[in-house]
Protein backbone atom coordinates (compact mmCIF):
# COMPACT_ATOMS: atom_id res chain seq x y z
CA UNK A 1 0.00 0.00 0.00
CA UNK A 2 1.88 2.99 -0.99
CA UNK A 3 1.92 6.34 1.14
CA UNK A 4 3.92 9.26 0.84
CA UNK A 5 6.10 8.09 3.79
CA UNK A 6 8.59 5.58 2.78
CA UNK A 7 11.37 3.92 4.79
CA UNK A 8 15.00 3.55 3.18
CA UNK A 9 16.34 -0.48 2.69
CA UNK A 10 18.92 0.34 5.09
CA UNK A 11 16.89 1.63 7.95
CA UNK A 12 14.71 -1.96 7.09
CA UNK A 13 18.05 -3.24 7.75
CA UNK A 14 19.24 -1.46 10.92
CA UNK A 15 15.67 -2.12 12.34
CA UNK A 16 15.20 -6.07 11.61
CA UNK A 17 18.78 -6.95 12.32
CA UNK A 18 18.55 -5.02 16.23
CA UNK A 19 15.43 -7.12 17.20
CA UNK A 20 16.70 -10.32 15.95
CA UNK A 21 19.56 -9.57 18.59
CA UNK A 22 17.22 -10.06 21.19
CA UNK A 23 16.93 -13.14 23.30
CA UNK A 24 13.67 -14.94 22.43
CA UNK A 25 10.44 -14.16 24.00
CA UNK A 26 7.18 -12.52 23.70
CA UNK A 27 9.06 -8.95 23.39
CA UNK A 28 11.08 -9.62 20.26
CA UNK A 29 7.60 -11.66 18.86
CA UNK A 30 5.96 -8.80 19.51
CA UNK A 31 8.60 -6.24 17.84
CA UNK A 32 8.99 -7.77 15.02
CA UNK A 33 5.28 -7.97 14.51
CA UNK A 34 5.18 -4.70 15.09
CA UNK A 35 7.79 -3.94 12.43
CA UNK A 36 6.34 -6.05 10.15
CA UNK A 37 2.75 -4.00 10.26
CA UNK A 38 4.66 -0.43 10.16
CA UNK A 39 6.19 -2.11 6.97
CA UNK A 40 2.98 -2.63 5.07
CA UNK A 41 2.03 0.73 5.44
CA UNK A 42 4.63 2.25 3.59
CA UNK A 43 7.08 1.60 0.50
CA UNK A 44 10.24 0.52 1.06
CA UNK A 45 12.80 2.45 -0.55
CA UNK A 46 16.17 0.41 -2.41
CA UNK A 47 19.18 1.38 -2.45
CA UNK A 48 19.25 1.95 -5.92
CA UNK A 49 22.01 3.36 -8.51
CA UNK A 50 20.60 6.76 -8.31
CA UNK A 51 21.45 6.39 -4.62
CA UNK A 52 24.58 4.88 -4.81
CA UNK A 53 25.39 7.64 -7.08
CA UNK A 54 24.07 10.06 -4.35
CA UNK A 55 26.11 8.61 -1.32
CA UNK A 56 29.18 8.19 -3.07
CA UNK A 57 28.98 11.94 -3.72
CA UNK A 58 27.84 12.72 -0.06
CA UNK A 59 31.45 10.32 1.02
CA UNK A 60 33.75 11.84 -1.10
CA UNK A 61 32.40 15.49 -0.33
CA UNK A 62 32.41 15.11 3.67
CA UNK A 63 35.99 12.82 3.85
CA UNK A 64 37.25 15.68 2.03
CA UNK A 65 36.11 17.93 4.98
CA UNK A 66 37.30 15.65 7.72
CA UNK A 67 33.55 15.32 9.05
CA UNK A 68 32.32 11.71 7.68
CA UNK A 69 29.23 10.01 9.02
CA UNK A 70 28.90 5.71 8.96
CA UNK A 71 28.09 3.98 6.02
CA UNK A 72 24.94 3.19 6.51
CA UNK A 73 23.75 6.56 7.20
CA UNK A 74 25.66 7.42 4.02
CA UNK A 75 23.04 4.94 2.21
CA UNK A 76 19.89 6.29 3.96
CA UNK A 77 20.84 9.48 3.40
CA UNK A 78 21.65 8.70 -0.80
CA UNK A 79 18.48 7.35 -0.64
CA UNK A 80 16.79 10.49 0.43
CA UNK A 81 18.80 12.89 -2.04
CA UNK A 82 18.16 10.80 -4.90
CA UNK A 83 14.27 10.48 -4.04
CA UNK A 84 14.16 14.62 -3.27
CA UNK A 85 12.99 13.48 -0.18
CA UNK A 86 12.71 15.13 3.27
CA UNK A 87 14.55 12.64 5.81
CA UNK A 88 12.86 11.78 8.96
CA UNK A 89 15.28 10.97 11.73
CA UNK A 90 16.11 12.05 15.12
CA UNK A 91 19.92 11.76 13.97
CA UNK A 92 20.08 15.60 13.46
CA UNK A 93 23.45 15.92 14.06
CA UNK A 94 25.39 13.74 11.39
CA UNK A 95 22.53 14.00 8.67
CA UNK A 96 22.88 18.22 9.42
CA UNK A 97 26.16 17.47 7.89
CA UNK A 98 24.75 16.13 4.42
CA UNK A 99 24.77 19.54 2.22
CA UNK A 100 21.11 19.63 -0.06
CA UNK A 101 19.58 17.20 2.43
CA UNK A 102 16.29 18.12 4.18
CA UNK A 103 15.91 16.49 7.27
CA UNK A 104 12.81 16.92 10.18
CA UNK A 105 13.17 15.18 13.54
CA UNK A 106 9.71 14.11 14.56
CA UNK A 107 10.89 13.15 17.91
CA UNK A 108 12.16 15.41 19.86
CA UNK A 109 10.64 19.06 20.30
CA UNK A 110 13.42 21.21 18.82
CA UNK A 111 14.25 23.66 16.50
CA UNK A 112 15.70 23.08 13.36
CA UNK A 113 19.14 23.29 13.53
CA UNK A 114 20.90 26.11 12.50
CA UNK A 115 22.39 24.75 9.13
CA UNK A 116 18.64 23.91 8.07
CA UNK A 117 17.43 27.35 8.89
CA UNK A 118 20.00 29.00 6.52
CA UNK A 119 18.65 26.54 3.79
CA UNK A 120 15.11 27.23 4.25
CA UNK A 121 15.78 31.46 4.19
CA UNK A 122 17.61 30.54 0.81
CA UNK A 123 14.49 28.68 -0.68
CA UNK A 124 16.62 24.99 -0.51
CA UNK A 125 14.71 23.45 1.86
CA UNK A 126 10.75 22.23 0.23
CA UNK A 127 7.98 22.08 2.32
CA UNK A 128 6.52 18.94 3.91
CA UNK A 129 3.62 18.92 0.79
CA UNK A 130 6.17 19.21 -1.81
CA UNK A 131 8.68 15.93 -1.30
CA UNK A 132 7.83 12.77 0.47
CA UNK A 133 9.34 11.73 3.55
CA UNK A 134 11.55 8.99 4.55
CA UNK A 135 11.34 7.61 7.79
CA UNK A 136 14.70 6.74 9.56
CA UNK A 137 14.22 6.19 13.57
CA UNK A 138 18.18 5.57 13.52
CA UNK A 139 20.54 4.38 16.26
CA UNK A 140 19.97 6.75 19.10
CA UNK A 141 15.78 5.55 19.35
CA UNK A 142 14.53 6.24 22.69
CA UNK A 143 12.20 4.31 24.72
CA UNK A 144 9.55 7.30 23.95
CA UNK A 145 9.78 6.68 20.35
CA UNK A 146 10.29 2.76 20.41
CA UNK A 147 6.53 2.91 22.19
CA UNK A 148 5.67 3.92 19.00
CA UNK A 149 7.20 0.31 17.69
CA UNK A 150 5.10 -1.34 20.36
CA UNK A 151 2.03 -2.94 18.90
Amino acid sequence: MPTDIGIPSPVLYESRHGILRLASGARKTALLAALDKAIDTMDVIPFDALAAEAAARIRAQLEKIGTGIGPIDVQIAGIALSASSTLVTRNIREFSRVDGLTVANWYDEQPPTDRADRRRAQGGIPTAKESPLLADPGRRLGSRARRHLSP
